[in-house]
C-alpha cells in the first residue's frame, strides 16, 4: 500500500500513477474541520477513463483521525464548454 504525506498543500499524483496503485490503495486523509465543509468528493485527474472509474467506486472512506472514518460518496465534474465565433456571441445576446 503507498502512503503518501503532504505537509504543504495538495499532492497530486499523475494518472499514470494512480493506475499502477489501483484506487482500492489510496488512502483518503482529512481534518475534522475540512471534512465537515464538504459533503462530496469531485476528482478530476485529467484521464476521463479513471475519473469515470472513481465515480464507479461511488464513495471513499475519508479517515480523520485514531479509529475516526467518514464515507463520502464522488460527485461527477460535469460541464459543457461552447467554443462559439464571436459574430454568433452577438447572435446570441
Amino acid at each position: 500500500m503507498l502512503k503518501v504525506y503532504s505537509w504543504k498543500g495538495n499532492l497530486q499524483l499523475s494518472p499514470r500513477v494512480i493506475k499502477k496503485i489501483g484506487i482500492e490503495n489510496i488512502i483518503v486523509i482529512s481534518t475534522p474541520s475540512k471534512l465537515a465543509s464538504i459533503s462530496y468528493l469531485r476528482v478530476d485527474s485529467g484521464d476521463k477513463t479513471l475519473d469515470h472509474l472513481f465515480s464507479e467506486k461511488g464513495y471513499m472512506m475519508v479517515v480523520v483521525g485514531y479509529r475516526l472514518s467518514r464515507f463520502l460518496r464522488f460527485k461527477p465534474i460535469t460541464f459543457i464548454l461552447f467554443i462559439v465565433s464571436p459574430e454568433t456571441l452577438k447572435e446570441l445576446c
